[in-house]
C-alpha cells in the first residue's frame, strides 16, 4: 500500500488534463470524473507506533524574552524515537507515535 496526498494528485491531474489538453472541454470533463473518483475513494488511517513520554535528566532553560522572567525544566523524551520535547503532547512531533501519557501530568 502507498499513501498519497490527494490534493497534490488532483492538482497534478488538473494541470495535465485541463491545462495542456488539446480539447479543453474533454479535459475538464475527464478531470471532473477523476476528481470524483479521488474524493470518493476510501481513506486509511496510517498505523502509528505507541510510545510514552519519559522524563530525562537534561535541563532546558529559557530567559523568557530577555529579562522578563526565567523558566526551566527537564526535557521529555519519546520512547519510540528519542526526540526531546519541553511539553508532553498526545503525539510525538518527530515520529507521530501516539503517546499513552500525552499531555497529562503524572
Amino acid at each position: 500500500m502507498r499513501l498519497i496526498n490527494a490534493d497534490d494528485l488532483k492538482e497534478h491531474a488538473q494541470k495535465l488534463l485541463v491545462g495542456e489538453s488539446i480539447n479543453t472541454y474533454f479535459g475538464i470533463n475527464l478531470y471532473k470524473m477523476f476528481e470524483e473518483i479521488i474524493d470518493n475513494t476510501p481513506t486509511v488511517e496510517p498505523e502509528r507506533s505507541q510510545g510514552e513520554w519519559q522524563e530525562t535528566d537534561v535541563l532546558w532553560e529559557d530567559n523568557c524574552g530577555g529579562g522578563m522572567g526565567y523558566d526551566y525544566g527537564y526535557y521529555f523524551k519519546c520512547s519510540a524515537c528519542d526526540k526531546k520535547v519541553i511539553d508532553k503532547t498526545n503525539f510525538c512531533p518527530e515520529c507521530g507515535a501516539t503517546m499513552q501519557n500525552g499531555g497529562k501530568e503524572e
